[in-house]
């Protein structure tokens, strides 16, 4: 994996856990990473929403590992430890992400799909529930982004971003 080609902004359009606190906490409202390199090599991680405006951003570092596509971290909160691995991108549309992650007594897998855009294909919808359903999830365990201020489902049926044809 190119880390440099990695950088940049990232649109959260789904997440997939087995975590019920973590899907607890998801909202319907998008995500946005922004990727940038630092002075170290490491990569900084900057979080922010769409919406509302002027939303908190978290920040964090993810240390680059001899393995390509594999970076470490810890939580925000507790400073648990956090491994996070690219499975697949092409750089220019979307990547699928998986994060292995406990919080001292609970391990979780987070499966992520970003875009550089907000518009996913649905083959790339369905490539991300494979995925998620070869980590032991399954579809209950999706958040779609909402496209719309003001759309959202309940967690487990929100409904996918899909470019029109």
């Amino acid at each position: 994996m190119e880390v440099l080609q990695f950088l940049g902004t990232w649109h959260g359009l789904a997440t997939a856990t087995n975590s019920d606190w973590f899907l607890g906490k998801l909202k319907c409202i998008p995500c946005l990473a922004q990727l940038n390199l630092t002075a170290d090599g490491n990569i900084e991680l900057t979080r922010s929403y769409i919406w509302p405006e002027n939303s908190p951003k978290s920040v964090s570092t993810y240390a680059v590992t001899s393995e390509p596509g594999v970076f470490h971290a810890k939580t925000l909160k507790g400073g648990y430890p956090i491994e996070f691995r690219v499975l697949e991108t092409d750089y220019n549309k979307i990547a699928i992400a998986v994060a292995y992650m406990n919080d001292g007594d609970r391990k979780f897998t987070v499966v992520k799909l970003l875009s550089r855009t907000r518009d996913i294909s649905a083959d790339t919808v369905d490539k991300f529930e494979d995925y998620t359903l070869k980590k032991g999830l399954t579809k209950a365990n999706i958040v779609f982004s909402p496209k719309k201020r003001g759309e959202c489902s309940p967690p487990s049926n929100t409904s996918p971003i899909v470019e029109e044809p």
